[in-house]
């Protein structure tokens, strides 16, 4: 009976070793975003999508409008683009394919803008 408790503890360690080793072998942009720094990591290289591809599908959701601002970010893992529009609402816009993935309002209207 000892022996097989033994090699059973033995798997369970290696099962913890190998997802420790693994959880930091990720990239910090794969693992979500937990911070304002973690979002401002994200590599250029990784949108397939221009910030003008992204303006584009956010005008086409609220024509009428003007672009403010465009950042890309990680958000919870997925590289996006933040269109943020004069009437204060900011697109999410996917960074691998253009597709609009929502639409929310700045609770103030406007964001602060760093100069």
């Amino acid at each position: 009976m000892g022996k097989k408790w033994m090699i059973a503890g033995g798997v369970v360690g290696v099962l913890v070793v190998a997802l420790l080793v693994g959880s930091f072998a990720m990239p910090t942009f794969a693992q979500g975003s937990t911070s304002e720094a973690d979002d401002a990591a994200v590599p250029a290289g990784m949108a397939t999508v221009t910030p003008e591809q992204a303006k584009a599908a956010a005008l086409k959701a609220h024509p009428g409008t003007t672009v403010v601002e465009v950042e890309l970010e990680n958000e919870n893992g997925a590289v996006v683009y933040e269109v943020e529009l004069s009437n204060g609402m900011d697109v999410i816009v996917d960074a691998g394919n253009g597709m609009v993935l929502y639409i929310e309002h700045d609770s103030d209207g406007y964001e602060d803008h760093e100069d």
